[in-house]
């Protein structure tokens, strides 16, 4: 799934937070999956 075709090149960033005891939810594992695809993020 594509949320928006338009790819946007910025400086800046946005942090995906949740509770560490949350890490090993899969709805949480595929949602931040999901949101990687998108991203040249590291790490």
């Amino acid at each position: 799934m594509v949320a928006h075709p338009a790819r946007v090149l910025s400086n800046k960033g946005y942090y995906l937070c949740y509770p560490e005891h949350k890490q090993h939810l899969p709805a949480l594992q595929t949602f931040r999956a999901w949101l990687m695809e998108g991203t040249d993020a590291r790490g």
